[in-house]
């Protein structure tokens, strides 16, 4: 039994909502599909809750939950006033025709919402079969589909499933997760594993956010056990209630363990104490020792439960749960009752039970855990927590030189430790906190570990040198260097990405001079004062290497320095890690995962301009290679 609630009429949107109720005779597993032109494209929810048609066919056995609902996303190159055919088919195996009709599409193509982002995705994702760049190819059982701009990466038996008109919202992030996204900072790159409706207000740059379905804001659908991504390829990860509906927990943490950095920190919040929520399908509930054994690869920083999962929030959801099966008046009387006197008194019942009991009652539980280095047990979450550090190098600059790539190479040594944040910028940007603020961003560890932190505008800002040096006279400091003409556009098209620039690059290069007049003065005048246009705005003038250099060496000699070529980074990554290593004392290491990072995508320009460039940073170019005493080749 069939019946097909919306669209009411034959003509569709580019956006169209499917809904109605289906009555099967096995209601286990059934899986509805969408068949566009005679082809499989979209999948159909089944299982809601339709009181309504449970009255009408009370004889029926699973009446009461036949309800479905999805949503169909048209490409754009259909064109309007086009003839669709649309057929629903129940289990894609045996293909049980439901319903058939032919529709026509009006109106405009749909226009997604855009957010900005700090990461590239296609740079980061990956075929889970064959380990090729992920986009639709023909392995057998990874399909890649595309609905509007997002991969949808599914086992065989899936079809996408698109949910874009959603407006139930994921709650915001749990204190638990705010505090490791502080720790990893604004540059660190964070999955967001099973982010759900994420609301456009919560939604930030550094995020990738990854779900079952397809909401306004998702970056890639999956439902592979393998994800779809690089190694080491996150700073962090965070997930909450998702692991709840795992079908293979084990297996998905292993997956989470190989694509986070070392030194990248999890954080994992998921169900206790809660009733069946199959939003789509509801596996396992885990106590806090579960999920440590789960996550057991990670070394533990924390676990156990929030003021969230107290069990007055248990209680609370029973009850909703239980509240639309409960005929009778009395029962509903109670129930209503006892739900309000939680809300009222719950606070008062979570402090009566004590630690104890709250932990025996919980909803939730969480864990937050480190990767380890090689196997090896570096961090402890007492030192963690609770001490502070000091760096040991510094990569100061140059921006879009490839610091980010030179930064994440090092850390792959295993007598390495990373900052617990990315790209920190204390002395630039933040020297208005106390330096156990930034001391607190370093992981304590044993003598032979050494630590530090990249920060690529302590280069070019005129103030760094000396308030380094006046904290950490010893410091080792290692610069990367590109050629300044490439620099230049790159630095331009990322402050583009960002937004931050609107004039074209020939424009953008003319306006510098005005944008910068007196702000470096002011800057050293006011010794609080902060330059957005000194940041943002300084595409050549961070190009003249020679000058930026000469500041520094105002305070460090020559032999705390290292400066590399951005070149020989990418063509001879090993030859340049090795003098890092000498450079840092360490012991002699090999990696075979050197990948950029952090790199920017754009349209080359005129050969003009780029003329422009090299004939204007020539005369430094030749000041700085008598200076290094090297060839440059710019």
């Amino acid at each position: 039994m069939f019946n097909l609630d919306f669209p009411k009429s034959t003509e569709i949107n580019y956006l169209t909502k499917f809904s109605g109720w289906y009555i099967s005779t096995n209601h286990r597993d059934v899986k509805l599909s969408l068949y566009l032109n005679d082809k499989p494209y979209t999948s159909l929810l089944h299982g809601g809750y339709r009181p309504d048609v449970a009255a009408a066919f009370p004889k029926q056995k699973y009446a009461s939950h036949s309800g479905f609902w999805g949503e169909l996303l048209l490409p754009e190159n259909f064109q309007p006033n086009t003839d669709i055919k649309i057929e629903i088919f129940a289990d894609r195996k045996e293909k049980k025709l439901l319903f058939h009709n032919q529709f026509k599409l009006i109106g405009n193509t749909s226009n997604l919402p855009q957010r900005e982002k700090k990461f590239n995705l296609e740079e980061l994702l990956i075929c889970p079969e064959c380990g090729k760049k992920a986009a639709p190819c023909n392995v057998e059982n990874c399909p890649v589909w595309i609905r509007g701009n997002t991969p949808h990466i599914l086992c065989s038996e899936d079809l996408p499933f698109i949910k874009l008109t959603e407006t139930e919202t994921t709650h915001p992030y749990s204190e638990g997760i705010l505090s490791v996204l502080n720790k990893i900072g604004e540059n660190g790159i964070v999955l967001d594993f099973g982010a759900g409706n994420t609301q456009a207000e919560y939604l930030k740059p550094n995020i990738c956010y990854l779900d079952v379905h397809q909401y306004q804001y998702t970056d890639v659908v999956c439902s592979t056990l393998k994800l779809p991504f690089l190694d080491n390829c996150f700073d962090g990860i965070i997930s909450h209630a998702v692991f709840e509906h795992l079908p293979n927990p084990f297996t998905t943490a292993k997956e989470l363990y190989r694509i986070l950095k070392p030194g990248g920190l999890i954080f994992i919040d998921t169900a206790f104490l809660q009733p069946l929520h199959a939003d789509p399908s509801h596996y396992f509930n885990m106590t806090v020792h579960g999920l440590r054994q789960i996550l057991s690869d990670f070394e533990e920083i924390n676990s156990g439960i929030f003021p969230h999962h107290y069990p007055s929030y248990s209680m609370m959801m029973l009850i909703q749960t239980i509240w639309p099966y409960i005929q009778q008046k009395e029962w509903q009387e109670r129930l209503e009752d006892w739900h309000a006197f939680l809300i009222q008194e719950g606070d008062n019942l979570d402090m009566e039970l004590g630690q104890k009991g709250r932990e025996i009652l919980a909803a939730g539980v969480f864990f937050e855990g480190i990767k380890l280095y090689n196997g090896q047990k570096i961090f402890t979450s007492k030192r963690l927590k609770n001490k502070f550090q000091r760096p040991d190098f510094l990569i100061i600059g140059a921006q879009k030189c490839g610091t980010n790539s030179l930064y994440n190479y090092l850390v792959q040594h295993p007598l390495v430790a990373p900052s617990l944040e990315h790209e920190i910028h204390y002395f630039d940007l933040n020297f208005d906190k106390e330096l156990n603020w930034y001391q607190s961003k370093f992981p304590e560890r044993e003598s032979e570990i050494i630590t530090g932190e990249s920060s690529p505008y302590y280069l070019s800002h005129p103030l760094v040198a000396q308030r380094i040096f006046e904290i950490y006279p010893q410091i080792k400091l290692i610069v990367l260097l590109r050629n300044p003409a490439e620099r230049t556009i790159s630095h331009y098209y990322h402050e583009v990405r960002l937004g931050h620039e609107s004039l074209s690059l020939p424009e953008a290069i003319a306006a510098e001079k005005n944008r910068l007049t007196g702000e470096i003065e002011k800057m050293i005048e006011t010794r609080t004062y902060y330059s957005f246009n000194h940041q943002h705005y300084t595409y050549r003038a961070r190009g003249k290497y020679i000058e930026q250099l000469q500041n520094w060496m105002r305070f460090f000699p020559k032999e705390q320095l290292l400066i590399l070529l951005s070149e020989d980074l990418f063509t001879a990554p090993l030859e340049t890690m090795n003098k890092v290593h000498n450079f840092l004392e360490l012991p002699a290491y090999y990696s075979e995962k050197y990948l950029k990072y952090n790199s920017g995508k754009y349209s080359s320009p005129t050969d003009d301009i780029y003329q422009q460039l090299v004939e204007y940073f020539q005369p430094h170019n030749q000041q700085l290679a008598k200076y290094l005493g090297v060839d440059l080749n710019w």
